[in-house]
């Protein structure tokens, strides 16, 4: 499957959700200037 990942990361402190908000966000902006689209990443797809 190509619509999910898995990923296991340990912070000192406990700031994962922002972390993972701007993962996710950095990671759609690359893919939808790559790919030439705009939107959420799995929106539509």
């Amino acid at each position: 499957m190509r619509n999910h990942f898995h990923l296991v990361l340990e912070t000192p402190q406990p700031n994962l959700v922002a972390g993972m908000k701007w993962l996710l966000g950095a990671y759609t902006g690359r893919f939808n200037r790559r790919h030439k689209q705009f939107g959420h990443l799995f929106s539509g797809r």
